[in-house]
């Protein structure tokens, strides 16, 4: 097979599981059979400097918002096209459908989308219904029209398209991380993290990543944490990721009263030093496609709690490498929490469990190679 030229569009390079999925996934497809060229559609630029590090040639087409069509469409057939590209690899809604549609008009031999999230699943009925459904129908229309693979990150997000998009023969490659990058901290690096992050001695430092999004359940969390049975405690709670809902969920925690206890970080790079300083990683969402920031945890060996959600129930066994929790219940998430902060052996032999299964399960290196089978077959 001669070198294959493929473009991976998304719709930014900001700090989500999507995006550094996307990342880790190139640092390991092979060069040798695979060239890769990035085009991002908005301008968050949290990767941009790892895959420029990489060699890669990386587009950003500055769209203020997903209706420039006549704009990212001309971007990005000046892309096919300079760069002779033979296959195309979407990830998200908007990066979805112009690249389906650009590949089209291009003639581009395949392309392939990768599922993130099961985005027309029962949880989205707080949305305006005349947009949800008009998302539904292009993503429904572009993907049976003009795609020749999908991948699902998970048996959940393949069921929900399956049934809400009508997509076939979709293939399930779990997201998964690169363990090298998340080697649990020395004592010597977890001293300094937490003196870095203002953590004093003796205080239980909980952490939860991700975007500042409904979906992610933050403000149960912070209910969690006005319980009686954690007040008087001395903990913190560290919030590591900006999105739509900032300002809000600040107002709320000032509402609680906690601004003593739960810390905003904004968006942070140092992924492995936030997580593996802290003393338990909590995942309350309200649904999810699976959950990168999870593995993450585990393969730092920080005990974990999360939802028990279609997504997060492929990854942890309730009490064996984690707790599960009902969604959006504070009191669920607090009695989770003194579990934890009480059982310290329980929590050591989850940890363990956890890293185990990371380490088996979930390594990228191995769902590259996945990943190069499907480029191949589609190729054909």
């Amino acid at each position: 097979m001669k070198d294959i030229n493929i473009l991976h569009i998304i719709e930014s390079l900001g700090p989500g599981g999507a995006e550094r999925l996307m990342t880790s996934t190139l640092r390991y497809l092979d060069r040798d059979r695979f060239r890769s060229v990035i085009a991002y559609l908005y301008d968050e630029d949290h990767f941009s400097d790892d895959l420029l590090g990489m060699s890669f040639n990386v587009y950003k087409l500055h769209a203020k918002n997903i209706y420039q069509a006549p704009k990212i469409i001309k971007s990005l057939l000046k892309i096919i096209r300079d760069e002779k590209i033979d296959m195309i690899h979407t990830h998200l809604f908007g990066a979805s459908i112009y690249g389906r549609l650009s590949g089209w008009l291009s003639r581009v031999s395949s392309i392939v989308t990768t599922l993130h999230n099961p985005d027309y699943s029962p949880y989205f009925t707080f949305r305006n219904k005349f947009s949800f459904e008009r998302r539904r129908f292009l993503d429904r229309l572009s993907g049976n029209l003009f795609n020749d693979s999908f991948i699902a990150v998970s048996e959940a997000v393949k069921e929900s398209a399956e049934r809400f998009l009508g997509f076939k023969d979709i293939k399930v490659m779990y997201n998964s991380i690169d363990p090298d990058e998340f080697e649990p901290l020395s004592d010597k690096e977890r001293s300094e993290e937490r003196k870095r992050l203002g953590i004093p001695d003796g205080c239980i430092a909980l952490v939860i990543v991700g975007r500042l999004d409904p979906q992610k359940g933050h403000t149960f969390l912070f209910r969690a944490l006005n319980d009686d049975r954690l007040k008087g405690r001395d903990i913190k709670l560290f919030v590591a990721g900006k999105g739509q809902l900032e300002n809000e969920l600040r107002r709320e925690v000032e509402a609680l009263g906690l601004q003593d206890k739960i810390v905003f970080l904004g968006s942070t790079k140092d992924v492995r030093g936030t997580i593996g300083c802290c003393d338990i990683f909590i995942l309350p969402s309200v649904y999810e496609g699976f959950g990168i920031a999870l593995l993450e945890a585990m393969a730092l060996k920080i005990p974990c709690i999360a939802s028990y959600v279609d997504g997060v129930k492929e990854i942890v066994v309730d009490k064996k490498d984690g707790l599960l929790v009902e969604p959006c219940s504070p009191q669920s998430i607090t009695e989770a929490i003194v579990h934890l902060i009480e059982n310290p052996d329980k929590r050591s032999n989850m940890v363990e469990a956890g890293y185990s299964k990371v380490i088996k399960d979930f390594n990228i290196k191995k769902q590259v190679r996945l990943l190069e089978d499907v480029y191949s077959h589609v190729l054909r």
